[in-house]
């Protein structure tokens, strides 16, 4: 989400330069649509019944991804912009997330994190 967030603010930054303009709303692309691609690269898997884990989704779509992110930077010629690399950076980092989503303290993090949003109260 802050790359997401750093793109649209780059893209308003740089909106009297089209080129510019285009490349950094081209990332707020890449960064929103990684998380629906792992979710689209599961439907054969759903499709056949085919047993996959998180873990073995992400490494068959993050490579992919990143491909794609590299591709689209290569046929624009801007491969070495801030957008196309953090893009693919990050892309590459989300192979951790079912990896560090294992880890107790992480589990704990994330839940207190999250109990004050908690719209209803516990049941005792």
């Amino acid at each position: 989400m802050i790359g997401f967030a750093i793109s649209v603010c780059m893209a308003i930054i740089k909106s009297k330069v089209p080129d510019e303009h285009a490349i950094w709303m081209l990332g707020t692309v890449f960064f929103g649509f990684m998380p629906a691609w792992l979710r689209l690269s599961m439907f054969p898997a759903f499709a056949f019944d085919i047993e996959m884990s998180t873990t073995t989704a992400l490494m068959i779509s993050v490579p992919i991804f990143v491909a794609v992110i590299l591709f689209v930077g290569h046929k624009i010629g801007k491969l070495t912009h801030p957008v196309i690399l953090a893009s693919a950076g990050v892309t590459v980092l989300m192979i951790s997330t079912s990896y560090v989503g294992g880890f107790e303290w992480y589990q704990e993090f994330v839940t207190n994190l999250m109990k004050p949003m908690v719209p209803w109260p516990e049941a005792n």
